[in-house]
């Protein structure tokens, strides 16, 4: 071998020096393909599940499970529309989605525009210091529909703004009870249907308050109905409404219809301010009054029709144009009333239905009833 193709002291030293770097390299890609994760069919994954991913494209990965809906406290859901300290969501279904029966939910402060049906035995509480601080309210559909379970709303409001036939709350095969609740809508008010309702202390503003059907039993207590059109309307002989110690008041039309076979009892009510009568009585419907104010009505405190009936005990019945108007056939019972200030009479007959109307009763001012004694017994 020539001097000329002898390798250089400088040429053996970059030889050495690539070798080392294979070698390097050798060993970094080998502890690499031991650390990398197995692929599916290693993992204990199906072999079906493994061919689903393409060479090419691995399968993404499966999105992370939401956690499940559960209360910081058990049983009671806190919710807040601005999700503040120790809220648990910022909305009321919400809160039913993830709710079970016996829970209570309570809503902060704030206005809740949802329409939401409720098929669950809770509690529903407004937790601010008056029941206008928490509304709940729907401008598309009705806003509270009860279609199951027991349910008590507490301490809250209730609208709807939509159509003039939607409803802001019903009732139907439920049970409710309300509390301190307000209802101001310019669309319908409350439907039971084949339900029951026991409310307190509640105010009813609606075109109709409250309208009862069915097969259903109500008790109102303490409660103020005002209403566009017709505040209380109860029609059906399923239907029992008893209303105590309440107003009925201030409606641009009638305060109380009974219609078809209906059972009304009022105890210590005020019928008051009504643009027409304060009670109509059709279709064999009963009303039953005891110690009641039927007063300053724009029409007849009291007008029947169709044999509808007509039981006043203790009543006071002044300041309407008649007290006991008939424009059908139909009976009046009235027992220690007071008839007054009436331009039309304590009683008004329309012509032709003398023999098609009964009166009885004892003990009343300013009604006559022919045939009466005085101090009789029933």
């Amino acid at each position: 071998m020539s001097q000329a193709s002898q390798p250089s002291a400088s040429e053996d030293v970059w030889v050495q020096l690539f070798a080392l770097l294979a070698v390097v390299s050798g060993i970094l890609s080998a502890h690499y393909y031991w650390q990398r994760p197995l692929p599916p069919a290693a993992a204990g994954v199906s072999a079906p599940q493994a061919a689903g991913a393409s060479p090419a494209e691995p399968a993404a990965a499966p999105a992370p499970q939401a956690a499940a809906s559960v209360p910081r406290t058990a049983g009671r859901w806190v919710v807040d529309p601005r999700m503040g300290p120790d809220a648990d969501c910022a909305g009321l279904g919400e809160a039913l989605a993830g709710s079970r029966d016996g829970d209570v939910i309570v809503l902060r402060p704030g206005t809740y525009e949802e329409s939401v049906d409720i098929s669950k035995s809770v509690t529903i509480s407004g937790s601010g210091v008056s029941p206008d601080q928490v509304m709940i309210t729907n401008a598309s559909r009705q806003t509270l529909s009860i279609i199951a379970g027991r349910v008590a709303l507490e301490n809250l409001s209730l609208s709807n703004t939509g159509l003039k036939s939607c409803w802001a709350l019903t009732v139907a095969k439920a049970r409710l009870s309300l509390r301190n609740v307000r209802l101001r809508s310019g669309g319908q008010g409350v439907l039971v249907a084949d339900g029951d309702l026991d409310a307190s202390d509640c105010e009813l503003d609606a075109r109709t308050a409250l309208f009862v059907s069915g097969k259903s039993r109500v008790t109102l207590l303490h409660t103020t109905l005002t209403a566009e059109e017709t505040a209380v309307s109860a029609d059906g002989g399923g239907v029992d409404l008893r209303i105590d110690s309440s107003r009925i008041q201030d409606s641009r039309g009638t305060g109380l219809e009974a219609a078809r076979f209906a059972l009304v009892r009022l105890n210590d009510v005020t019928l008051s301010g009504n643009a027409s009568a304060a009670m109509v009585i059709r279709s064999r419907a009963e009303v039953r009054v005891t110690r009641a104010k039927i007063v300053d009505n724009r029409e007849c405190g009291v007008r029947i029709e169709d044999h509808g009936k007509a039981y006043l005990e203790q009543a006071q019945v002044a300041r309407n144009r008649c007290g006991v108007g008939f424009t059908g056939p139909g009976t009046l019972e009235a027992r220690n009333c007071q008839f007054s200030e009436l331009a039309l009479g304590a009683v008004a007959v329309k012509p032709g239905l003398e023999k098609s109307v009964e009166i009885r009763g004892y003990g009343n001012v300013g009604l006559k009833i022919p045939g009466e004694r005085k101090n009789a017994e029933d």
